[in-house]
């Protein structure tokens, strides 16, 4: 501070300069989250084996189906055979 109590004229400068950025247009949201390369490659690999899971467990119903069809056209080809 100067001799009669107020602040030098770059402290205001400084001071005038930090609120005018403070007021400026940024960028909204939060932050970008840091990029960790090791966990985005484990949720590929669990959306991918996910992704599997459930193709399989499709193909395992219409396996089940096309038995269970095939079961009941075997029990009317005996029943008609007879």
């Amino acid at each position: 501070m100067s001799r009669h109590g107020m602040a030098p004229i770059w402290h205001w400068i400084a001071t005038a300069k930090t609120m005018i950025e403070a007021l400026q247009d940024k960028e909204s949201g939060r932050p970008s989250k840091p990029h960790d390369p090791q966990k985005e490659g484990l949720q590929k690999r669990l959306e991918d084996l996910e992704e599997r899971e459930r193709i399989r467990q499709q193909v395992e119903h219409i396996r089940s189906v096309v038995d269970e069809s095939k079961t009941a056209a075997e029990k009317k080809m005996r029943r008609y055979a007879c």
